[in-house]
């Protein structure tokens, strides 16, 4: 089932409402961010735990890592990490990574990303008994990730080859990107078979790095999984010594009942997902205007103290009398 409704609707509240009145298991509650599954757990924190991934939970890191990375290092250091030992012998210190699973074993509620239900982990899969949510359902219709490298990228693998004595075929096809250029590359067996070669020889760089303590990033990595894309058919673009492949993936989500929300999705969205589609976008007891402002953004790189008393005093000319503002997220209404 698809419920698309508007902003103050209160999709959260009945989402919660529904699936926990319908499951007769577990509720897995999964949305884009970790900000969004913590705004969930927020309604009812008695019965919900947030799964988070080693990027935000391993006590061990020695900077911050984006999730593959953070795995990369928990993978070559755990068999040391007094963390990871205190885990297996349920002493003091535990790793706060692999014990919140156990803590998700007792839950009523599991909130969480896309991405940590849909890709391999020790999170528990649900069953027929279980209801999903998925939240913001716009952004679940596909998952779309975008690699790239460029001439640097290759200079530098090329010098991480030479330093872990890769095979002389993988250093010469890494010499010809250098001197060929990336316009010439074009999808094949043989490209298939040197990017995974690639990405092997990657993971040793990476292993070495996060055995010294090191962040655990290798061009050779980063490149071999770029040209995996391209071997495969990905949409790619090569030019000036850059290079930029496309992957889009369907998400396959688990055989148990579903629940989609979104303020946005369309009945032909709620068919490529396999849903009923309610429509209460036309129910919202208020009537919208658009205003064009000049020097007002939500993106990222302008959000700034001043950029937030803006949002204030445009509030503030809107309305004199009480109001709810909605914003573009979670930071932002903060």
């Amino acid at each position: 089932m698809l419920l698309a409704a508007p902003n103050g609707f209160g999709k959260t509240a009945v989402g919660l409402a529904a699936s926990l009145a319908a499951s007769k298991g577990r509720v897995y509650w999964v949305a884009r961010t970790l900000r969004e599954a913590e705004h969930v757990r927020a309604h009812i924190p008695e019965l919900a735990v947030v799964v988070k991934g080693r990027a935000e939970l391993c006590p061990a890191l020695p900077e911050p890592m984006s999730s593959e990375e953070a795995a990369a290092y928990c993978h070559a250091v755990k068999h040391r990490c007094r963390h990871y030992q205190a885990y297996l012998d349920g002493s003091e210190d535990k790793c706060p990574y692999y014990e919140q699973f156990q803590r998700a074993l007792q839950a009523r509620l599991i909130a969480t990303t896309y991405q940590m239900l849909l890709k391999p982990s020790l999170l528990p899969q649900p069953r027929s008994s279980d209801v999903l949510v998925v939240d913001e359902a716009h952004n679940a219709l596909a998952v779309t990730e975008e690699l790239s490298f460029t001439q640097g990228t290759v200079e530098r693998a090329l010098s991480e080859a030479r330093a872990i004595n890769a095979p002389r075929t993988v250093v010469e096809f890494l010499e010809g990107l250098l001197t060929e250029g990336l316009e010439r590359l074009e999808p094949s067996v043989r490209l298939s078979i040197l990017a995974e070669s690639l990405v092997y020889y990657g993971r040793q760089v990476r292993r070495r790095l996060a055995e010294q303590g090191l962040r655990p990033r290798s061009s050779l990595h980063r490149l071999g999984q770029c040209l995996r894309a391209v071997a495969a058919g990905a949409p790619f673009s090569a030019e000036e010594g850059y290079l930029t492949a496309v992957v889009v993936e369907e998400p396959r989500w688990p055989r148990c009942p579903k629940l989609f929300l979104s303020g946005t999705v369309s009945p032909a969205d709620a068919k490529l997902l396999g849903a009923e589609y309610l429509d209460f976008t036309e129910h919202a007891p208020y009537k919208a205007h658009t205003i064009i402002l000049d020097g007002l953004t939500t993106e990222f790189e302008w959000r700034s103290e001043e950029m937030y008393r803006r949002y204030a005093e445009l509030l503030d000319r809107l309305s004199k009398r009480p109001s709810v503002a909605f914003a573009a997220s979670y930071k932002i209404l903060q």
